[in-house]
């Protein structure tokens, strides 16, 4: 039953391509059959990329946690051994201060006073620390000179 079906079929397919007006129709459904095969491989590929990207991802971000993990462990060790340590250098630094021992070392090293490399960016500071100078007043000494 099914192989007349198909012979009836392929049948209407050529009377229609005879006709002028309606080959072209023809083609564009089967044209549009293809593309639409063609997409789906598409998008089949790309699905199978961002599932490759996810999983690199995931991979990563347990790496990172790992790492996070065995930092924090280091750093809770480190207190556990030195609880009366100084402060880091980098915590205490005062924005739009600079301190003389540091500007002695850069004074030291250029060539030139007007070589000083000043990092920090001024800003007001209401008590002024001691060992301490404002960036401003520094800048404008260096530059009476």
């Amino acid at each position: 039953m099914q192989k007349k079906r198909d012979v009836k079929k392929t049948v209407k397919i050529r009377k229609k391509i005879k006709n002028k007006s309606s080959s072209s129709k023809v083609t564009k459904s089967i044209k549009k059959k293809t593309l639409q095969k063609k997409n789906i491989k598409k998008i089949q590929k790309s699905s199978s990329k961002k599932i490759k990207r996810n999983t690199k991802k995931i991979i990563t971000q347990k790496k990172n946690k790992k790492r996070l993990q065995k930092n924090l462990s280091k750093t809770e060790k480190a207190s556990e051994k030195k609880p009366n340590q100084k402060l880091n250098k980098k915590s205490t630094k005062l924005r739009g201060y600079i301190s003389f021992d540091t500007l002695i070392k850069q004074l030291k090293r250029s060539k030139r006073k007007q070589d000083v490399i000043i990092t920090e960016t001024p800003r007001k500071i209401k008590r002024k620390p001691e060992g301490f100078i404002p960036l401003k007043t520094l800048l404008n000494k260096l530059k009476n000179r």
